[in-house]
């Protein structure tokens, strides 16, 4: 794994840049034959632009041994959503990613890049797929990020209700 991170005071901010940071949960579980569209969570203090892309293993070996192991996924890195369909074998699979912070979008030099591994776990299930939970709308989103302030009391309900439309 290799993070970068450029530590110059910036022009526009005139502040050290502060590196991208997601809350992406260790291990992601996916029922074998579904479909899925993964919100990587990801923010940037600095409000810079954030991209995902997959980890290389050169030149510098940013994914320490588990590059391509997904197979058949699919990244779209301005919106950091990682599609797969689970119709391959079942079992463990690493996730190797950068998460790059631009000033603009057009950039392609990055202020920082920052790894981020995580495992999916491909399993059999006998629920059907439409069953997934469904997040109504409400403030807090499927792949949302909230920052809350120290010393603060966060209250919300989150309601999430069956996708499958006979176990409604």
């Amino acid at each position: 794994m290799r993070t970068t991170a450029n530590l110059t005071i910036r022009h526009d901010t005139g502040k050290i840049n502060s590196s991208p940071i997601s809350a992406m949960q260790p291990i992601v579980r996916f029922s074998h034959g579904c479909d899925y569209n993964l919100k990587i969570p990801v923010s940037d203090d600095d409000s810079d632009v954030v991209k995902c892309r997959w980890s290389t293993r050169t030149p510098n070996d940013e994914c320490g041994g588990v590059c391509e192991t997904l197979s058949g996924s699919f990244l779209d890195e301005i919106s950091c959503v990682l599609s797969y369909n689970a119709t391959r074998s079942m079992g463990w699979y690493a996730v190797a990613l950068q998460i790059e912070d631009f000033q603009k979008s057009t950039d392609t030099i990055p202020f920082s890049s920052v790894s981020l591994q995580f495992l999916i776990f491909v399993s059999k299930s006998s629920a059907p797929c439409a069953s997934r939970p469904v997040l109504p709308p409400n403030i807090i989103t499927d792949g949302s990020v909230h920052h809350i302030p120290v010393n603060t009391i966060f209250n919300q309900s989150i309601i999430a209700r069956s996708g499958d439309e006979t176990l409604r």
